[in-house]
């Protein structure tokens, strides 16, 4: 190669570089020029606004909305192809992005990122992204949305980390929905429904995600005499905490206001899946269903759930319907219809899967149809009974092409434990292996069950007590007047010490 040759090469090496480096600069300023803050909108009219492609809001204000504020509109529409709301604050009021109040609208909009916004206020301070209040309909469309790290700082019993809804509908026709590490100083980290609520996610939407959320009371969804219903093909609900109760939900009430609290999981537009993964909290790990004037139900209707690693550091692992500031929960069902369940590796002081209690036995957990697994769950106390503690209710099996339980272990009780009550057990196959009873003195009753004073029904096709381990009572104990039937065709106790 002569140099001639050399010199034409480094020459159109070097316009390339300049090339590339002008397209580069290009683009930088492209971003530069074309992402646009969109200001504040502040609509009393019916409206239509179309937030483009890559802008965003990110304002301060002294009232409510910190982005947009929406009040007795009953038309409005924000369109567009992807924006972001961040750093907004609604330093006077609520909704540290959006305030919508008395208004029905649609956000149509394909991706949308709600980040760092917050709503301040002393007093209030609800929906650290969005706030939906007074009769509101709302309903989102796109394709993804996003909530990450919007808090809800108000001192009231109120909250709302990522939103809030009193008393209005707020639709979520999303495909990908996600809250993630949402917080309020409260209750509801990533969404508070307070008031006659609803919050639905349609069977279209593809997946939702609540996850890493922080508060004091239901930090993942708090539900006060309202609905949510999550009809998505996938839920995930993962490593959310509460300091007190329902590590991933709360369903509550309050006396001025007599509305059922109702959560569905599911559809019978499709099989979903439900996933509850390494929630904490004081008393329910993933749900707590408390308070005096609560009544309601938790629906897990045609779904796959499997519920792994979550703890409670007092009653109910994984679900605690029981007693809070003196009052209880009454005529409240949580139930599983034609679903697969699975409870793996939870654990309690008492209750390391389920924890029922109540002050008149109104309370029950159903299982109807599908099947039902409990695997290497721990209720840890010395005087604890059951991995399913049954203490004023009843619990209904009925339908189940399966109930399997292996390795768990509770003081007495290695599995469930019944007092005064009704169980009932009516399938094709159930299975208890290798449960334990390791309580000491009058505890270690019932390897898998202990029954005092309850009235059971077992009636399964085939019924399989293998190696469970009690001090008294390897497979079962019965005292205190206990009712058993064993009306099975084919059972088989082997191994059981």
């Amino acid at each position: 190669m002569n140099n001639k040759t050399k010199q034409i090469i480094k020459t159109i090496s070097k316009i390339k570089a300049k090339l590339l480096l002008t397209a580069l600069v290009l683009a930088f300023v492209s971003i530069q020029v074309f992402a646009i803050d969109l200001g504040r909108l502040d609509w009393t009219t019916n409206q239509t606004y179309d937030v483009g492609d890559g802008n965003y809001f990110q304002n301060l204000t002294a009232t409510n909305g910190g982005a947009v504020s929406i009040v007795g509109v009953t038309s409005f529409a924000l369109t567009g192809t992807s924006v972001t709301f961040m750093n907004n604050i609604a330093g006077g009021g609520n909704g540290g992005a959006i305030y919508i109040n008395n208004s029905i609208g649609v956000f149509t909009i394909n991706t949308v990122y709600f980040t760092n916004n917050s709503a301040t206020t002393t007093g209030a301070g609800n929906g650290g992204a969005i706030s939906v209040q007074n009769g509101s309909s709302i309903t989102f469309n796109g394709d993804y949305i996003r909530f990450a790290g919007n808090s809800a700082e108000g001192t009231s019993q109120k909250g709302g980390g990522a939103i809030y809804i009193n008393a209005s509908d707020v639709i979520m026709n999303v495909n990908t929905v996600i809250f993630d590490y949402n917080y309020a100083r409260t209750d509801g980290g990533s969404f508070l429904l307070h008031d006659g609520a609803r919050f639905i996610v349609p069977w279209q939407v593809d997946s939702m995600t609540l996850m890493g959320a922080r508060g004091n009371y239901g930090p993942g969804m708090y539900v006060m005499n309202s609905q949510a219903i999550f009809m998505a093909k996938e839920v995930k609900i993962i490593d959310n905490s509460a300091a007190q109760y329902g590590g991933a939900m709360r369903l509550t009430s309050r006396a001025v206001v007599m509305l059922e609290d109702i959560v569905i999981f599911g559809s019978t537009a499709h099989r979903s899946k439900v996933y509850f993964e390494k929630n904490t909290a004081s008393y329910g790990g993933v749900i707590s269903f408390d308070t005096a004037n609560t009544t309601g139900s938790i629906s897990f209707i045609n779904v796959d759930i499997q519920a792994t690693s979550n703890v409670a550091n007092n009653n109910g692992g994984v679900i605690y319907l029981g007693i809070f500031s003196g009052g209880y929960p009454t005529n409240s069902i949580i139930q599983f219809i034609n679903s697969s369940s699975s409870f793996i590796g939870n654990s309690a002081q008492f209750g390391a899967s389920i924890y029922l209690d109540g002050a008149d036995g109104s309370n029950k957990v159903i299982f109807d149809g599908g099947s039902v697994e409990f695997t290497s769950n721990a209720s840890l106390a010395a005087n604890s009974e059951g991995n399913i503690a049954i203490i004023n209710g009843s619990m209904e099996i009925k339908n189940l092409i399966s109930m399997v339980a292996r390795s768990n272990r509770a003081a007495s009780g290695g599995f469930l434990y019944v007092p005064s009550l009704v169980f009932n057990f009516n399938g094709a196959l159930m299975e208890m292996i290798g449960n334990t009873a390791f309580g000491t003195g009058l505890y270690g009753r019932g390897g898998a069950f202990y029954l005092d004073g309850a009235t059971a029904t077992f009636a399964g096709s085939e019924m399989n007590f293998k190696e469970n381990v009690a001090l008294l009572g390897g497979a079962l104990y019965a005292t205190g007047g206990a009712s058993v039937t064993f009306a099975g065709e084919n059972m088989n106790f082997i191994g059981n010490i």
